[in-house]
């Protein structure tokens, strides 16, 4: 309760609540935001575990289509990936993979939105083995794109035509893989947050790997 107390908040007051600032790298306890929450983010959790990839892209289209324009913090509407991006991120990385993701955020936000490795690699591989690899072109951020068309609802207010998302025939013929990829420069070490998100990752069957830049002899 009371955690909106404004129409113009991004994210309720407790999300960075509950946070120590002594912890820097290391494991920090659970937040204020998942303690107040614990059983209906675990059961969230849950029902995300048991989707498909069609729910998944289907879920991901139908909340764009509710939410687009509206503040949350962690969601960029104007320069932010387009809903096809992410519809092929979120499939690539799997139910299981993404609430293994979301759980470690929702147990302490603040904490957790640093140390994550910097890439997230996509493939898309064709089912069909004299055809191994299949190239899709997609990364488009929502700068890139048409402006959206803007409609009324039905209340007379502005408001942005919906999307379709991807188009998920390709499903039929294409596996998606992923990979989060750490990249590391000549002098650069990981810090113990980035271990700590590396471990994490590899531990629940999320490929997560260290790239060395070396320099040139």
């Amino acid at each position: 309760p009371d955690v909106f107390q404004t129409p113009y908040q991004s994210a309720p007051l407790d999300l960075a609540a509950g946070v120590d600032d002594e912890f820097q790298d290391l494991e920090p306890s659970t937040s204020h935001f998942y303690k107040n929450r614990a059983s209906k983010i675990e059961d969230r959790l849950d029902e995300i575990r048991e989707m498909s990839l069609v729910d998944i892209a289907t879920t991901i289209c139908d909340c764009w289509n509710a939410n687009r324009g509206t503040s949350v913090v962690g969601i960029d509407w104007n320069n932010g990936y387009s809903l096809e991006t992410l519809q092929v991120v979120a499939m690539s990385l799997g139910p299981s993979g993404i609430a293994t993701v979301l759980a470690r955020l929702c147990s302490n936000y603040r904490h957790w939105t640093g140390g994550m490795p910097d890439l997230f690699l996509v493939r898309m591989k064709s089912k069909d083995s004299a055809n191994p690899l299949l190239f899709q072109r997609f990364g488009n951020r929502v700068s890139d794109e048409a402006p959206a068309e803007k409609i009324e609802n039905d209340f007379g207010e502005p408001s942005c035509q919906p999307l379709e998302g991807i188009d998920l025939s390709f499903l039929s013929s294409t596996c998606l893989e992923c990979m989060f990829v750490e990249v590391k420069g000549p002098n650069d070490i990981l810090s113990d947050k980035q271990k700590l998100w590396l471990n994490y990752l590899v531990e629940n069957n999320i490929t997560a790997k260290v790239f060395k830049i070396n320099e040139a002899k």
